[in-house]
């Protein structure tokens, strides 16, 4: 996590990722993560925890993931939620779910 956003800092202008022909920049992508990290961190949940991340669209899964981690949490991803009841996760704190 640490050399993605040493990276997006020193060349915030380049481009991240390109989605559906629209390019996001280091910066961009590092302040929707850190946008996100704040959000969740507010909502207190304990380190050590697991967040299941529906996924329903790519870079806010990722945004998604990036952000719990950074606040100590394990993750796992699921395009529904039905999938996360058939794996048995132990210690799920949240459900965060991206948008379509």
């Amino acid at each position: 996590m640490q050399s993605i956003y040493n990276w997006a800092s020193a060349q915030p202008s380049k481009t991240a990722v390109v989605y559906s022909g629209s390019a996001i920049s280091y910066a961009m992508f590092a302040g929707a993560i850190n946008a996100t990290r704040s959000f969740m961190q507010a909502q207190k949940i304990p380190e050590g925890q697991t967040a299941i991340v529906v996924i329903r669209n790519l870079i806010d899964g990722w945004v998604a993931t990036m952000a719990l981690r950074s606040l100590g949490l394990d993750t796992v991803s699921v395009s529904h939620t039905s999938q996360a009841q058939t794996l048995g996760i132990k210690n799920v704190a949240c459900v965060v779910t991206t948008l379509a």
